[in-house]
């Protein structure tokens, strides 16, 4: 006997009418969030590049970049991505330099540098032993013996004078066999900050990190992914001329010294001396991403944290650097 099965045919039936209009919805739905996001992202792309040209007038235009004939620079606005990522490689850069340097002092300034104030080589005295340049002070002391444009540099305990913000920062390397007398200068970092009026974007702050070999801004050569236009980077804080105290950037650095040299007297020195091993610096550069010089947040502390509390909030480069060798 032979089994039929009933005749069943393909479904045919399309979307129903309730079907069609969920569908529709929420495809207006993502595409009009698929919109805003896009339009939020070029909102934030224009933000995060706007560039201008800024007036440093002609005295810094050569004191930081050799260049007395001009008096404007072009640069970008804070926050800036692209100049955030500039900054990051060239920590890269200054991390080298310490690790290859034999000694690291920071002297604070108010005023730029010149070609006086970055040597390549220090010749030392008879009567001068290098274990004697223990400390950034001691250092300072010498330079004023081989010149005065090095007056320049100020005397400091532990921080900086607000008003002494711009900062040198030497790193020194031993001479070899034939030159026992002499300090071969790796290189020289310079933090700067301008108050600057009158410019075609704005009135603000305009900061600068850079490194020198004498005179020079040194070129990038490979492996740090920048250009070849010079070591630096630079970046213009809108609507902030640059303040003092909790309204400020904060010091560029901080230096403790070995905990044996504290007096137990309570001197103002023996605040910054927690050292156990070497002496070492706090160090603070400008951070291009952050939209503002000033944090405009206060912290209260009763220890030494006090002297550098105004850093909260303003900047992610951050370093602690070793001196080297360790003071005794």
């Amino acid at each position: 006997m032979r089994l039929t099965l009933p005749f069943s045919r393909r479904r045919t039936r399309g979307f129903t009418l309730v079907e069609i209009v969920l569908v529709s919805g929420l495809s207006a739905l993502l595409i009009g969030a698929a919109v805003m996001g896009y339009r939020a992202v070029l909102s934030r792309q224009r933000a995060m590049s706007d560039y201008g040209s800024v007036n440093l007038g002609s005295t810094v235009m050569g004191s930081m970049y050799g260049d007395s004939s001009s008096t404007q620079i072009n640069c970008f606005m804070a926050p800036s991505a692209g100049r955030a990522m500039r900054a990051d490689r060239l920590r890269e850069v200054f991390w080298d330099d310490v690790e290859s340097s034999s000694t690291i002092f920071l002297l604070p300034r108010a005023v730029q540098a010149s070609s006086t104030t970055r040597p390549t080589t220090l010749s030392l005295p008879a009567s001068t032993h290098g274990l004697t340049l223990d400390t950034p002070q001691a250092f300072r002391s010498y330079l004023l013996t081989v010149d005065a444009g090095y007056g320049i540099f100020k005397s400091f305990t532990g921080v900086p004078s607000v008003d002494d913000r711009n900062v040198s920062i030497f790193c020194l390397e031993p001479g070899d066999n034939t030159q026992p007398d002499t300090l071969n200068v790796r290189c020289i970092w310079e933090i700067d900050f301008v108050n600057v009026t009158g410019t075609d974007v704005a009135n603000g702050t305009y900061g600068s990190v850079r490194r020198y070999y004498g005179n020079s801004l040194t070129a990038f050569t490979s492996g740090v992914g920048l250009s070849a236009d010079g070591l630096y980077y630079d970046i213009f804080y809108r609507d902030e001329l640059y303040g003092t105290g909790v309204e400020g950037f904060g010091p560029t650095f901080a230096y403790f010294e070995r905990e044996v040299r504290n007096t137990g007297t309570g001197a103002a020195a023996d605040e910054f001396r927690k050292a156990k091993d070497s002496p070492f610096y706090f160090i603070w550069w400008p951070d291009p991403a952050t939209p503002k010089l000033k944090t405009g947040i206060g912290r209260t502390y009763s220890d030494v944290r006090s002297n550098y509390k105004s850093h909260y909030g303003q900047t992610s480069l951050f370093f602690v650097v070793p001196q080297y060798p360790s003071s005794r």
